[in-house]
């Protein structure tokens, strides 16, 4: 069961080029980047169990699928402009009708620079984005949000612009850069230079929470506003992350001015992981989730001295806090998600997933 990946660097180069069929496309994937773990249904892994089995491919993609050494063959998300995901833009008026991703990127630009919030899909669920430099959307947000002091996670366009705003060591750097692309809490720098507020993004702290564009149509909004962005969890603070399309247009239009969503079902909602260095250099994880789960270790028990024989299956819950679970199974140990507070009926539904 394979973890969410991040956008690769050669699907980058695709969307980039205006002479390929996938230039500007939200939905760019391949063997080595996209969705995973979020959009299955069962195993084995292929796309028939998963959310992208209604989505036919058009007979380009199909090629691609079947062409011995081809770097989307057998790859299970593969789409593109032809055989396109389709997009989908509220306001609060409703469904703006008859519109393109390329439209719809401009609307979300057009409602940040007009201090507005948008809820994005993301791959594990939605997210709040606010312009990070705009007092007056933070604190919109803060209100709608109920979320008056915690600290925002922000959103740069590439590492050199979080450079300009925090101090990005080489660990920080790979981290921000890898496939599971988490939250990586970085140092502040002394003067942001970018225009952003970090007493009102992160109150009474001195590091800031910072990641990478990891979906295609994160790094097209991103590459569009090139400026840092709060992105947030789409929820109420204290209730889970929203992640169904239905339950986002219908209970996201109290914190959002627009809500973009598409035709990609999420089964398993993930936050966004989370992780820091210490001085020493030591990876701490704060939160395991989107990218970094589902994990897979030996089972530590099976050489236990201590044991009168071979264990059998083990399961660990844990606290009903900020919750997750581990569970062996012969020589393997796998490690959840993060879940949330299991006193939320949807944590519970997630946790019985």
């Amino acid at each position: 069961m394979p973890p969410d990946v991040a956008l690769c660097g050669a699907c980058r180069a695709d969307m980039d080029d205006p002479a390929n069929r996938r230039y500007r496309y939200p939905f760019t994937t391949c063997l080595h980047c996209g969705p995973r773990y979020s959009i299955i249904r069962s195993l084995p892994y292929d796309r028939a169990r998963t959310t992208m089995d209604e989505l036919a491919t058009c007979p380009d993609c199909a090629d691609e699928y079947n062409r011995p050494g081809d770097r989307r063959q057998h790859s299970q998300t593969n789409s593109c402009t032809t055989c396109a995901i389709p997009m989908y833009a509220y306001s609060a008026a409703g469904l703006i009708p008859e519109i393109n991703s390329d439209q719809i990127i401009g609307l979300m630009v057009e409602m940040i620079g007009q201090g507005g919030i948008i809820a994005l899909k993301g791959i594990g669920g939605y997210l709040l984005m606010a312009d990070a430099t705009n007092r007056d959307a933070i604190n919109t947000l803060r209100n709608r949000k109920q979320r008056p002091y915690k600290p925002f996670a922000l959103m740069y366009p590439d590492v050199s612009s979080a450079r300009l705003d925090a101090r990005i060591g080489l660990q920080e750097e790979q981290a921000l850069l890898n496939a599971e692309a988490p939250v990586v809490l970085c140092r502040a720098g002394e003067s942001p230079a970018t225009g952003i507020h970090p007493d009102l993004i992160a109150p009474g702290l001195d590091t800031l929470g910072i990641l990478m564009p990891y979906s295609p149509l994160f790094y097209l909004l991103m590459k569009e506003l090139d400026r840092p962005m709060i992105a947030t969890s789409a929820n109420i603070t204290g209730s889970p992350i929203i992640y169904r399309d239905d339950d986002a247009v219908r209970n996201l239009k109290n914190l959002a001015d627009l809500i973009i969503t598409y035709d990609r079902e999420i089964t398993a909602p993930q936050d966004d992981s989370v992780l820091r260095f210490t001085p020493g250099g030591q990876r701490i994880i704060l939160r395991r989730s989107r990218g970094m789960a589902p994990c897979y270790y030996p089972n530590p028990f099976l050489n236990d001295p201590d044991s009168d024989g071979e264990p059998g299956d083990l399961l660990a819950t844990g606290a009903d806090l900020k919750s997750s679970f581990t569970v062996t199974s012969g020589k393997n140990l796998f490690v959840s998600q993060y879940l949330g507070n299991q006193e939320s009926y949807d944590s519970q539904c997630a946790f019985r997933h």
